[in-house]
């Protein structure tokens, strides 16, 4: 039977995030934010990868004609979405150019987005075609019967001259 403290020392857990940052990144910057992530212990930062320049970003859909700086950190402390954000702030950073998400997250959005390119943003499994273009069936009596009480609202009330209306002071 294993001890309390080896139970302990095999469930550490650790805190992945993707961090997106538009435009120009330097070196010196990726530096600074690396040595301000240390207070949430970080245990890797992967080097960036830079996608090329696009019209508009996936998550930088403001942002015209500019390229995306994609890093993976992992720390020993949960830090919150706000608190790296204001890491990125106090390094220059602006607001409008960072993004951070869990890896996780990013992981299956990209999962999802790949999925749909292959079948197609248009076509189903069948390659019928999305719904929005299927062809409408003719109407059924139930469906012309409520197709005229709609066009002329007015005549489906009975008696319109007896309304009677309850309000706050009593009956009308």
């Amino acid at each position: 039977m294993k001890s309390f403290r080896e139970y302990l020392t095999e469930s550490t857990q650790t805190y992945e995030y993707r961090i997106k940052i538009a435009g120009d990144l330097e070196s010196d910057t990726l530096k600074a934010f690396e040595t301000a992530c240390s207070k949430f212990d970080l245990l890797k930062m992967s080097d960036p990868i830079k996608t090329p320049v696009t019209e508009s970003p996936l998550d930088f859909p403001h942002l015209k004609n500019v390229d995306v700086h994609i890093f993976d950190i992992e720390t020993a402390y949960p830090a919150g979405q706000q608190a790296l954000q204001e890491v990125a702030k106090s390094l220059g950073i602006d607001g409008n150019h960072f993004r951070i998400m869990h890896k996780t997250f990013d992981e299956g959005w990209k999962v999802a987005e790949d999925k749909v390119q292959e079948e197609g943003s248009q076509e189903g499994k069948d390659g019928e075609g999305a719904l929005l273009n299927a062809e409408y069936s003719d109407p059924n009596k139930e469906q012309k019967e409520a197709s005229e009480k709609y066009a002329s609202p007015e005549k489906n009330i009975e008696n319109p001259g007896d309304a009677k209306f309850e309000i706050a002071g009593g009956k009308t």
